[in-house]
């Protein structure tokens, strides 16, 4: 028999893998729930952004004088029409139909521009044309006519300085250029403030998004023990995303965040082969902690170790106190490797004689067979007990040495 450490494969049984998959549905259940709480809360923000605006822009239908020959198109139909708008909006139970029903939004308020231009320039009086014209120009605010059409704000201001300066002749002359002009500017400034505030109520949702994404995430990984893989990495994109909303890129910050996401998609199948694997192992080695009474053996306080890689070393001892090494870890097959390493192996090969090198062998065989059983009896599969060397020998002999290096000696 080899005077090498023991090893064998081990994967979880039956009846093991179906309780691992009904736990990984669970999870999967879980993320997918508050993944729809999450889509619904974004939906009811985009909403009542909607709403608002809406209601802004009933209200200023509400302000404009009647005009009992416009018939439906005039204040009032317009006003019915917003109230059923709204109506729509409250029920609207997806995004799609939300950012359809603002579209909508953006044509009446086109409508709306097209009407009070006209009333404007419909006054009987100059200076009524002038102040109603004035008005219409003014009702977005300034800072938003600077920030999103700065040349327009620049040539309505001139414009409006001309008509103030003109006798009643020149007003009616020029007053239809002026209002096109202000109509223009006005609609691109409104339109382009709702849009901006979609593209950042769209980018700080995505941002908050993957942001709780990936703290249920790290609590589930907690939860389980199980090291989150590339969850600095992430940390680094959700600051970027932050510096970036800061700036107001918020497309920058929807291309990261889409980024994100997927990555947060392949951390999430990770963490679940983690959280599988690792449990696997730590009830394979609790089988094993459970069979050391009958071998005579005493786990050592502390000597119980974890590796981020999921690795499990155990150390035990007689009390004659030679001792035995337990590893559990991944194998080139993607199953579990359970290794055994024993001082009195290597102490065997160093006083040499056939008889004590034999007796040590027996012995830490026989522990890896009764661990093994001890395993199988909690429903793991477990391979028979090989060795280098032997036929069925599946590791290479550089692990063996890694291996001795865990527990701070030379390979026997």
């Amino acid at each position: 028999m080899s005077k090498s450490p023991k090893f064998a494969w081990g994967r979880a049984g039956d009846e093991a893998r179906r309780q691992r998959e009904a736990e990984q549905e669970e999870r999967r259940r879980h993320r997918h729930e508050e993944a729809g709480r999450r889509r619904m809360a974004a939906l009811e923000t985009v909403r009542h952004a909607e709403q608002r605006r809406l209601a802004d822009l009933r209200h200023r239908y509400a302000g404009l004088p009647p005009r009992p020959s416009s018939g439906a198109a005039g204040p009032q139909g317009a006003i019915d029409a917003l109230d059923a708008l709204n109506a729509e909006l409250a029920a609207a139970t997806t995004g799609r139909h939300v950012y359809r029903l603002a579209e909508e939004l953006d044509e009446m308020a086109r409508r709306y521009l097209d009407t009070a231009a006209s009333l404007a320039t419909g006054r009987p009086r100059a200076h009524e044309v002038v102040a109603a014209l004035r008005a219409l120009a003014a009702e977005p605010d300034l800072r938003d006519r600077l920030r999103f059409d700065e040349p327009g704000a620049q040539l309505v201001s001139a414009l409006l300085a001309e008509l103030s300066a003109g006798d009643d002749a020149y007003v009616r002359a020029h007053a239809d250029e002026a209002a096109t002009a202000i109509r223009a500017h006005v609609e691109k400034v409104t339109l382009a403030r709702a849009r901006h505030e979609r593209d950042r109520s769209a980018a700080m949702l995505a941002a908050a998004d993957v942001t709780a994404r990936l703290a249920a995430l790290e609590a589930e990984a907690e939860l389980a023990q199980v090291p989150l893989k590339d969850a600095p990495l992430a940390h680094v994109a959700l600051e970027m995303i932050s510096r970036e909303s800061v700036a107001g890129r918020h497309g920058e910050v929807l291309v990261l965040c889409g980024q994100v996401d997927a990555k947060l998609d392949d951390m999430e199948r990770e963490l679940d082969a983690d959280i599988d694997r690792f449990t696997e192992r730590r009830q394979m080695l609790a089988a094993v902690v459970d069979i050391l009474p009958e071998l005579g053996l005493v786990m050592d306080a502390g000597s119980l170790d974890e590796s981020p890689d999921g690795t499990l070393t155990l150390q035990v001892h007689r009390l004659t106190g030679s001792d035995v090494t337990v590893v559990l870890e991944d194998d080139e097959e993607g199953e579990h490797r359970i290794l055994y390493l024993s001082d009195d192996m290597r102490r065997a090969q160093e006083q040499g004689g056939r008889a004590r090198q034999s007796a040590a062998c027996a012995a830490l065989l026989e522990v890896a067979e009764l661990a093994g059983d001890s395993m199988r009896q909690e429903g793991f599969t477990i391979g028979e007990v090989d060795w280098e060397g032997s036929a069925e020998t599946r590791r290479p002999v550089t692990q063996w040495a890694q291996a001795d290096r865990k527990r701070g000696r030379n390979a026997p």
